[in-house]
């Protein structure tokens, strides 16, 4: 049986305090319903302090928070938390979570039957879903990009071109150092696909948990600066993913090229072809 005693979160915010983060709420919600209290390590990207007041606010969450307005990225964020939980007596497990995730009442309940159905497993995952009910954890990991899945179920699954993202893995912490924690170089996008690829060499399954939370994902936005931004960004996790051959090489640069175009389409800009340029094609 899972104890949360034995469970470090991270939970990873970027220009939100902690009043609003969908993640946080839902936590402590969840936790409210039993007598347990859950260590959460906030790691804030903001480029200013976004904490507050929270004693009276999250009771069931021991927050320790920490600040990097260099915005070191997620995967910075979710090493320190795994290094911070190894001096912690007793930890076992990291949960990893992103800001804008609303998690079922039953989480930690599902997790324990999960982990007691599958106690040789490593890695658990909820079923993650957008508000227009698409899958979004896990999907299909296939040249270089993420495909969503039309059915999942609960239970044991093989790595195989399948892949959980970020937010909601469940890991055992030892696992974690093992797999080579995660690759800094990449500070967003690609950061869980990249992980997943070094956690498979040592554990080829994992388990999707039966629970499903709601992932805040939109495709909506429309300003240039901010797209253009989020796609530098892309780039650079396309380009910094660890390769093995010539095909890896030819499979991300398309990936990341395709991504311009696409861009370009929808927003009647030239601009992403610079930027794919300087992030993803320039050596320096």
């Amino acid at each position: 049986m899972l104890d949360v005693n034995e469970i470090l979160a991270i939970v990873v915010l970027y220009n939100s305090k902690l009043n609003g983060s969908k993640t946080i709420l839902s936590l402590n919600k969840s936790l409210e319903l039993s007598d347990n209290f859950l260590d959460v390590l906030v790691y804030d990207n903001s480029p200013f302090k976004m904490e507050e007041r929270k004693d009276f606010l999250y009771k069931r969450l021991n927050i320790h928070y920490v600040h990097d307005s260099t915005n070191s990225g997620v995967s910075k964020a979710y090493n320190y938390g795994a290094s911070y939980a190894k001096k912690i007596s007793g930890k076992k497990w990291v949960l990893l979570l992103d800001q804008d995730t609303t998690f079922s009442t039953d989480l930690f309940f599902k997790y324990s039957e999960a982990l007691k159905n599958n106690p040789d497993i490593k890695l658990f995952a909820p079923i993650l879903m957008t508000a227009n009910n698409i899958i979004f954890s896990p999907c299909r990991f296939y040249f270089g990009r993420g495909f969503p899945l039309k059915k999942v179920f609960a239970g044991l699954m093989t790595f195989h071109n399948i892949s959980p993202v970020n937010s909601g893995m469940l890991i055992d912490l030892d696992e974690f150092f093992c797999a080579g924690m995660y690759n800094e170089a990449i500070k967003l996008d690609f950061s869980d696909f990249q992980f997943i690829e070094r956690f498979k060499k040592k554990q080829s399954k994992f388990v999707i948990v039966d629970s499903v939370a709601q992932q805040d994902f939109s495709n909506n936005e429309t300003d240039i600066h901010t797209l253009n931004k989020r796609y530098s960004f892309f780039c650079a996790g396309a380009k910094n993913f660890e390769k093995l051959n010539l095909f890896d090489d030819v499979k991300f640069l398309l990936v990341a090229f395709m991504r311009a175009v696409t861009l370009s389409c929808r927003t009647k800009s030239l601009i992403y072809f610079q930027t794919f340029a300087k992030f993803y094609l320039n050596s320096a």
